[in-house]
């Protein structure tokens, strides 16, 4: 009789500590959850080569196919935010091309290129047409302060980059690359370090040339031993992605570090303003040391246990987000630490995030093609 009062009495606790670990957060206004869904005024739909991109007052999904669809944060559909006499010159293009659709062919976070040969400014409402030139194609752009560095085709089908200064309609093309093949680029404030790959040598040879005020060439840094793909600058540094190693030199040409890596090309990084943050979300070890995230400063290199085989990692609050699996967001600290899970309850196969009026919105693309919108501030309830 009293094992059996005893074990009552233990359900009885069990039943009351469940209770209040579920219904008190609920109560208390609480959820365990950073995330809540947006009801939608309509359901959107992605295509498979379709791309998202955000500005202040919404949205946009474009293509290949079609013209590019723009939304506000309702998921309500609304007209494309061209400027008035853009849009008229845009009906004037169309009709002489028998009613051709526009399309973005490339993207900043504040700028957009319609047709290869247009570029908008997406802070403005509607965009603002910045630049134009019908002769050119312009297949990419970068942006960096106070500047966009134009990536355009030339006869042979090569990429060439030109600078385009803020509020200036004058391209400047980067001197001294001699025989160089484009790869990639990047840039602090008005220094600009340019990645190439030689064609003119037996052996393909990586060069970096360092340039500064945009356009004056400074120095050249060859890599014989390896083909790096992709370049990072910091203010005095820059970080070489090679396909064996990571590796750090200064502006000068001399060595720093260099970390072997066995990522084969799968990797994350963010690029904040004083900092970069490597996620090789497959390994385990990184210079023979537990880990796989690599933080790079102007002063060197701290290697970090992150959750692995995440996707889509990006910077939130004071620490980081990524997505678990295909249907879990989790939260971690600078250290790895996971502070918060949350099962969204759908399969999502592509994530962007986007930052307005200091709350973060997730656009989550789901198995079926299906675009849900969460946010971080709690939505209200409708009444009917």
């Amino acid at each position: 009789m009293k094992r059996k009062k005893i074990f009552s009495l233990a359900l009885i606790i069990a039943v009351v500590i469940t209770a209040v670990y579920f219904i008190y957060p609920a109560l208390s206004g609480r959820q365990n959850t950073d995330f809540f869904p947006v009801s939608p005024s309509e359901f959107v739909f992605m295509d498979e080569d379709e791309e998202l991109y955000t500005f202040s007052d919404g949205w946009v999904i474009y293509g290949e196919s079609g013209s590019p669809r723009f939304y506000d944060w309702n998921k309500k559909q609304i007209e494309p935010l061209l400027s008035r006499e853009d849009s008229e010159a845009e009906e004037e293009r169309e009709a002489e091309e028998d009613g051709e659709e526009f399309k973005i062919t490339a993207i900043t976070e504040h700028y957009m290129v319609i047709d290869n040969s247009r570029i908008y400014d997406t802070r403005t409402l509607p965009f603002k047409l910045v630049y134009e030139n019908p002769d050119l194609n312009i297949w990419s752009i970068k942006e960096f302060t106070g500047f966009l560095v134009l990536l355009i085709k030339n006869e042979k089908d090569l990429a060439e980059p030109y600078i385009l200064a803020e509020n200036s309609s004058f391209l400047i093309s980067l001197e001294g690359m001699g025989n160089a093949a484009y790869v990639d680029m990047d840039a602090y404030e008005r220094n600009v370090s340019l990645l190439t790959i030689s064609i003119d040598s037996p052996v393909p040879l990586s060069r970096v040339f360092h340039y500064v005020n945009r356009n004056e060439i400074y120095g050249v840094l060859t890599v014989k031993d390896q083909l790096i793909y992709k370049i990072f600058r910091l203010k005095n540094n820059i970080i070489l992605m090679g396909i064996k190693e990571l590796m750090c030199y200064n502006v000068e040409g001399e060595l720093k570090w260099s970390i072997p890596h066995l990522s084969e090309g799968r990797f994350e990084v963010l690029n904040e303003n004083d900092y970069l943050l490597f996620y090789f979300p497959d390994l385990g070890k990184l210079d023979d040391k537990p880990g796989n995230a690599l933080l790079v400063t102007e002063d060197g290199y701290d290697i970090k246990i992150f959750p692995k085989y995440l996707r889509y990692i990006g910077a939130y609050g004071k620490g980081y987000i990524g997505l678990e699996s295909d249907h879990t967001i989790i939260l971690f600290n600078n250290n790895g630490k996971i502070t918060k899970k949350q099962n969204l309850g759908i399969q999502v196969k592509k994530i962007n995030m986007f930052n307005k009026d200091q709350a973060s919105f997730l656009f989550l693309q789901t198995k079926n093609n299906e675009l849900q919108l969460y946010t971080s501030e709690k939505q209200e309830e409708k009444s009917e």
